[in-house]
């Protein structure tokens, strides 16, 4: 899909180094906080399968 308007809007709100997309399909936190979380969560995830898929 092609981009037709980009407002980039200062917020108070949020740490230093945060950002925050929104768009009409969501709202996406690519802050490094929230890109830390999601590896987080990949990870756990990951081995959390693992420990149910190996042998004992």
């Amino acid at each position: 899909p092609e981009v037709g308007y980009v407002d980039v809007v200062a917020d108070a709100r949020l740490k230093n180094g945060g950002c925050i997309l929104e768009t009409e399909v969501g709202i996406i936190d690519a802050s490094i906080d929230g890109q830390i979380q999601a590896l987080k969560q990949a990870m756990v995830k990951q081995l959390s399968e693992r420990k149910m898929t190996s042998p004992e």
